[in-house]
């Protein structure tokens, strides 16, 4: 699994079909990317990196083809695990002075949530935002492990 990253974009293609999510001064928008899986011109998995301070990274908008969600790979490993551990490694050597990523998810997205706490995200609050279109979220944070 290859992941690569581009530079956020209001007019890249990744846009039309899935929206920017935060609303960021400009210099907080240069400094967040889209991670992306892709292979033989097929779209495999999206996730963006929003840029909120030098220490905080929040993740968000992301996607998972419909082909790879709850399957395994020749490892024994879930993609949506695989995909995400390979974004929290990448987060953590791109924003090298980041602390904390977080994320928002709804409280009925159950999977979601499963598969973060198994990312060691913690649930640090319910949280509702008009921004985000939501209503009844979970707000979790992952911090950065000592080495």
């Amino acid at each position: 699994m290859i992941i690569k990253t581009l530079n956020l974009n209001e007019n890249h293609w990744s846009v039309d079909w899935i929206p920017i999510s935060y609303k960021l001064n400009k210099k907080n928008y240069n400094k967040s990317i889209t991670f992306l899986w892709s292979k033989n011109y097929e779209v495999n998995a999206i996730c963006r990196a929003y840029f909120i301070s030098n220490t905080k990274i929040e993740i968000g908008d992301i996607w998972l083809n419909d082909k790879y969600r709850g399957k395994y790979n020749n490892n024994g490993i879930k993609y949506s695990i695989e995909f995400m551990k390979k974004i929290i490694s990448k987060i953590w050597k791109i924003y090298k002075s980041a602390k904390i990523i977080s994320l928002i998810v709804d409280q009925k997205n159950i999977p979601a949530i499963k598969l973060y706490q198994k990312l060691h995200f913690k649930k640090i609050k319910n949280i509702k935002s008009k921004t985000l279109n939501i209503k009844n979220g979970i707000y979790m944070e992952r911090k950065k492990r000592k080495n």
